[in-house]
């Protein structure tokens, strides 16, 4: 792994790293790094296993094996919303070469839990009720205004 800062000049420090002749996506992975603490450190890959248990567009679960502290590299969208677990703690989401997700993981085995639960996700029952009550007040205007008085009902 390597690190860059998690701002625009990261970016494109980053860009410029994949670009080099050198750089096997196989081997290393550039990380955004919100501290400074990594910035420029290398580390190498320990011996590990990965499974992916379960896969859907919201939810990814991966049991992971590893002899050493690690970054755990999902090649999906970096994108706001996702949040991650391992072994049921939450864990911050670092920006992998540019466009993917990562994570840090502890040495043995962990499960980690990739969900996509955006902020306004726990908005939308309520922004969805009260379009229906709107949508309800404006069908009473209507008829009561008589506007609606040449509309009859089916039976």
């Amino acid at each position: 792994a390597r690190f860059v800062s998690d701002d625009d000049r990261g970016t494109e420090d980053a860009l410029s790293l994949m670009r080099a002749p050198a750089f096997n996506p196989a081997q290393t992975v550039i990380l955004s790094a919100k501290s400074n603490d990594s910035l420029g450190a290398e580390r190498d890959l320990p011996d590990t296993s990965v499974i992916i248990t379960a896969y859907t567009d919201t939810r990814v679960a991966v049991t992971v094996e590893s002899s050493a502290p690690a970054t755990l590299v999902l090649t999906d969208a970096y994108y706001p919303g996702w949040i991650a677990t391992v072994s049921g703690s939450e864990t911050p989401i670092q920006r992998a070469d540019v466009i993917f997700r990562a994570v840090s993981i502890p040495a043995g085995q962990s499960e980690v839990v990739f969900a996509y639960r955006p902020y306004w996700l726990p908005l939308a029952p309520l922004v969805g009720g009260v379009a229906w009550l709107i949508a309800l007040a404006a069908v009473i205007v209507i008829w009561k205004s008589g506007l609606g008085a040449g509309l009859k009902p089916a039976l």
